[in-house]
């Protein structure tokens, strides 16, 4: 009997020929994902890093850990999912 794989954040979606992230993927998957960032802010004492993909599409990642804690797709173009 073959073990079946669970879905993961970052792992395409059933029906779907996209792949995507969410909140808690990493800045390993994002990057895989939705391509290099436009500009990269890092806001060292609030410990969060914002990644920009164009106007009104950010990615916020928190510090150590490197996941994702928020994003802003008011444009459309990121390729996220709601857990």
């Amino acid at each position: 009997m073959a073990a079946s794989a669970s879905k993961t954040p970052a792992q395409e979606t059933a029906g779907s020929t996209h792949a995507y992230f969410t909140i808690g993927s990493t800045k390993e998957q994002v990057p895989a994902i939705q391509g290099t960032p436009t500009a990269v802010h890092n806001y060292d004492a609030l410990g969060i890093k914002d990644w920009d993909y164009g106007y009104n599409c950010q990615v916020e990642f928190s510090e150590p850990d490197g996941r994702v804690k928020s994003y802003d797709n008011s444009c459309g173009r990121l390729h996220v999912r709601i857990k």
